[in-house]
């Protein structure tokens, strides 16, 4: 929620704000465009507005932003006493929990803006609990249980809402840009003269998305996809090669594992002093997408490697030019899109405590662990 001022509201009824709409490329990505595609682009509303208004509409200056978080969890639990020392305990849950928030105005607040234009959280939960208990004599106290926990999450942050009406940014509506055809994904780009380029510079060629009222695919210099193959680009014919679409995400999906079991054991060694033994294991292991992300994220990577520098010692990033060898201090960047399988962070951890009684008034403890 933003606060205004009746002044504020006055202007905004002059000269209202208005909904970042933007059009979108519905073709796919990592494929050489071609004469069919460029009519394949869609208006896309700015999330959760109104649809019964025009295009790039005024946004009514009453409008807050908002968000939802919803929760819900139901969990079944069942005890068997098998005699008068020892049960053994088990219940499961799920759980589900999400964070939606909407903030048009956030894009361009005029006090404050809270909360993200399009941002959504999100994660279903299930877990499992055992416990065994043991009273084996009136000197030990026996306690094995352990857990299984995983979670199914989301996470997507819309960053393309504020990328929508974008004209400064070179990158910002581009769909394809034009590649050696034999080598698309080299992350080196060619200009209407089919010289190498940094493909962030402006004379780099490329089809871009059209006005937010439609249309295809619009090309920045006299090379098309008609005429592109009759130009060299590196060592073979030149062509378009997509690379985006015009929708942008901070996106991931993370699935823990998390794994503990545990064995506890309360000695009594006599009326003054007791133990408390106990070992436990835990195991975090999150699996992950093990993919690069296709040949539109291998073109982006390495287009990164190709124009940046890692300086080691002040720890930034130095740009070069197509060809350049990397400064003195520097070595080249070495970004990879791939992840791990998997990250796995197992624990094993010893523990023991001691109690001595000295007197009614008067108790010592001690305790160590890792």
């Amino acid at each position: 929620m933003r606060w205004r001022g009746d002044g504020e509201l006055q202007r905004l009824r002059r000269h209202p704000r208005v909904y970042n709409d933007k059009q979108i490329y519905n073709g796919l990505t990592g494929t050489f465009l071609g004469a069919g595609d460029l009519a394949n682009t869609q208006l896309s509303l700015f999330p959760g507005s109104p649809t019964n208004r025009a295009v790039n509409g005024p946004q009514d200056p009453f409008e807050r932003d908002n968000y939802q978080q919803n929760a819900s969890i139901a969990k079944v639990q069942y005890q068997h006493n098998i005699n008068a020392r020892s049960y053994i305990r088990v219940y499961g849950y799920t759980e589900y929990s999400d964070w939606l928030q909407y903030g048009e105005g956030g894009l361009n607040p005029n006090f404050t803006g809270s909360i993200s234009q399009d941002y959504k959280l999100g994660a279903h939960t299930r877990g499992g609990y055992l416990q065994y208990a043991n009273q084996i004599d009136a000197k030990h106290l026996l306690i094995l249980s352990g857990s299984y926990t995983t979670a199914t999450t989301f996470r997507n942050n819309n960053t393309s809402t504020f990328l929508s009406g974008a004209t400064t940014a070179a990158n910002s509506r581009t769909v394809a840009f034009l590649v050696d055809s034999t080598n698309p994904t080299a992350g080196l780009c060619y200009t209407a003269n089919a010289a190498p380029v940094n493909c962030s510079s402006s004379t780099a060629a490329r089809y871009t998305l059209p006005a937010a009222n439609g249309g295809p695919l619009v090309a920045t210099s006299a090379v098309n996809v008609a005429n592109a193959g009759a130009l060299k680009c590196g060592n073979g014919p030149c062509a378009f090669y997509t690379v985006a679409t015009g929708n942008a995400a901070v996106y991931n999906t993370v699935t823990p594992q998390f794994l503990n079991v545990s064995l506890s054991d309360k000695f009594q060694v006599n009326e003054k002093l007791s133990l408390d033994l106990g070992l436990r294991y835990d195991d975090f292991r999150y699996q992950l997408v093990n993919t690069d992300g296709g040949p539109a994220r291998r073109f982006w990577v390495n287009y990164f490697n190709n124009f940046n520098c890692f300086d080691p010692v002040a720890e930034v990033l130095v740009t070069r030019t197509v060809g350049a060898a990397c400064p003195a201090g520097t070595q080249p960047a070495a970004f990879n899109a791939h992840s791990d399988s998997q990250e796995d962070y197992p624990e094993l951890q010893p523990r023991i405590g001691a109690t001595y009684t000295v007197n009614r008034n008067n108790v010592v403890r001690f305790s160590a662990g890792k």
